[in-house]
């Protein structure tokens, strides 16, 4: 209640304040108040982008993709993560979302992608990210950087669930003559 009467004091003086109207789009996602929480959203996304406030808008894009997404929009939640990613390149939850998004689609190689860019990012780190890499590599039937990305994430975890029976294998099997 505190937070939302500070926002809601932002918000009486600065009406555009991309911080706030992304709180506002927080706390109304927390809420289950769908409606709500688009609309501030969207009032960010329409925004020129500012650098000092790049948290704000990097919410406001993915969140706002999220709600596109979860109303079977991709076409609208691909442009807006695209749109996020052009305005900082490094955001590896973006590039992340983007794979996500091709994965629906079935395009996997553009899944992949994007996976290995989030992947790249991380330095290799973030293995549910190198999972989703190494599944998109076996889709898109690219056997050897699909082992190579499971062995990457075997290394950090060597007990990382299913990566070794649902790609791994399968993707050695496809490598023998």
């Amino acid at each position: 209640a505190e937070a939302a009467a500070l926002v809601a004091d932002v918000l009486a003086e600065q009406p555009s304040h991309p911080g706030a109207l992304t709180c506002t789009g927080v706390m109304a996602l927390r809420k289950k108040q769908l409606g709500e929480a688009k609309s501030a959203l969207e009032q960010v996304v329409a925004l020129p982008y500012l650098a000092e406030e790049a948290d704000a808008f990097d919410t406001a894009f993915l969140l706002l993709a999220d709600v596109y997404v979860s109303g079977h929009q991709l076409d609208q939640a691909s442009e807006l993560v695209k749109r996020a990613l052009s305005f900082n390149g490094s955001l590896m939850k973006g590039w992340e979302f983007l794979g996500y998004i091709h994965e629906k689609l079935d395009a996997f190689v553009d899944a992949a992608e994007c996976y290995r860019s989030a992947w790249e990012l991380s330095n290799g780190t973030a293995l549910g990210v190198g999972y989703k890499l190494a599944f998109n590599y076996l889709k898109a039937e690219a056997w050897i950087p699909a082992v190579e990305i499971c062995h990457a994430v075997l290394r950090v975890d060597p007990e990382y669930p299913q990566i070794r029976k649902s790609i791994l294998r399968v993707a050695r099997e496809q490598l023998k003559p």
